[in-house]
């Protein structure tokens, strides 16, 4: 899981870099892998982050249709990264 710790932390740079709908439907798509085979203690965490990138993911769906631009609710996301990270201190330490 240290892993998905780090590919989760690096989301918010790659949506920066100016990824569009289907690329950030790919991030959704591995999030949500992840959180399949993630402990039962921490699926609710995977749960919000997955959220927070589908919301963005539909956002700019719209931004690129013509409607407002797109904001990535990162500390929203941050939130749910970080209670990955300390259940994954608090049970492995």
């Amino acid at each position: 899981m240290t892993d998905d710790v780090l590919a989760l932390s690096l989301v918010p740079t790659n949506l920066q870099l100016g990824a569009d709908s289907e690329d950030i439907d790919g991030i959704a798509d591995t999030i949500q892998e992840r959180a399949s085979q993630a402990p039962e203690g921490v699926g609710g965490s995977y749960a919000g982050a997955l959220e927070a990138v589908e919301d963005f993911a539909r956002a700019k769906e719209k931004e690129e249709n013509g409607g407002p631009e797109a904001a990535f609710d990162e500390t929203r996301y941050d939130a749910a990264v970080e209670a990955i990270r300390d259940w994954l201190t608090g049970t492995c330490s």
